[in-house]
């Protein structure tokens, strides 16, 4: 569930399968991240009918293009869950519930922060660019009462996205680091001559 969770509060969505009624979850990550949609993908793999596929991508800002892999899981009544957890409302787009506060374990923060956390000036930002303004002070307060962890609220480009103090970060990085890939702790710590 803790993958799940985290790959969905970064670049998963989860979305009605092809017969209407059960949803389905997909993500999307670039050939340079291949090692986290694949590790993923085998950690779940019995949720999925077929491989991850070549899914190019154009982004719209800078109609730039870049080579993305791409997975879908089948349709199933148990991620009704998750779409529970994640909209707000139909045809509302990606939102989340109080109810995640229950489930944003240490391995569900690691899967987010491998997906859109980064490290900056001795804290760690989470990207929540797709999730409204009232959603990401829902996260910080989430993450403030659940994990002690300092919080501040930032803008990049009119987009709100969530500081974690330097402060907070050893315990941040004793909460995640365990389940987090090796390849991806450098999100976690300032890297030697930058």
């Amino acid at each position: 569930m803790g993958i799940f969770i985290g790959t969905l509060l970064g670049d998963a969505s989860i979305t009605s399968g092809s017969n209407k009624r059960n949803p389905r979850v997909a993500m999307k990550q670039s050939i340079i991240h291949f090692e986290l949609l694949w590790t993923v993908f085998m950690l779940l793999s019995h949720y999925f009918a077929g491989l991850p596929y070549n899914d190019p991508t154009t982004l719209k800002s800078t109609g730039r293009s870049y080579l993305a892999v791409r997975f879908d899981t089948r349709a199933y009544p148990v991620f009704f869950f998750l779409r529970d957890l994640f909209f707000t409302g139909p045809n509302s787009g990606k939102g989340i519930s109080t109810e995640l506060f229950h489930y944003l374990n240490p391995q569900a923060l690691a899967y987010w922060i491998m997906c859109d956390g980064g490290y900056s000036n001795g804290g760690l930002v989470l990207c929540t660019d797709f999730f409204k303004i009232h959603e990401v002070v829902m996260l910080m307060n989430m993450l403030m009462i659940r994990y002690q962890f300092k919080c501040t609220l930032h803008n990049a480009n009119g987009l709100p996205r969530i500081y974690i103090s330097r402060n907070s970060m050893p315990n941040l990085r004793s909460l995640v680091e365990p389940h987090m890939l090796p390849s991806f702790t450098y999100k976690l710590y300032r890297i030697k001559g930058s």
